[in-house]
């Protein structure tokens, strides 16, 4: 696919990095609630990136300098798309 590609790190949940890829990072706009616990946060950035096995609900990306959680991955025959939530790392 033609997408705008940049580099991305792939992280761990101990935020090691494990791998790296390229993704096109979007602007989004969705929220997302957790019922089970009366929670919400805003998902603000989507990330489409190739089909890779070290991508999963537990990983952050980082992207441009900028850590993202992976809230919700969508596994598309032929590539990811990661909803992400901006957050920040120490």
């Amino acid at each position: 696919m033609n997408w705008f590609y940049e580099n991305c790190e792939i992280l761990n949940q101990f935020h090691i990095t494990v791998g790296t890829t390229k993704a096109d990072l979007q602007p989004y706009f969705r929220t997302w609630r957790y019922q089970d616990r009366d929670f919400s946060i805003d998902i603000t950035f989507r990330a489409f990136l190739d089909r890779n096995s070290l991508v999963d609900d537990l990983t952050y990306l980082r992207i441009a300098g900028t850590t993202y959680k992976v809230i919700q991955l969508h596994k598309w025959e032929d590539y990811f798309e990661a909803w992400l939530y901006e957050c920040e790392v120490e």
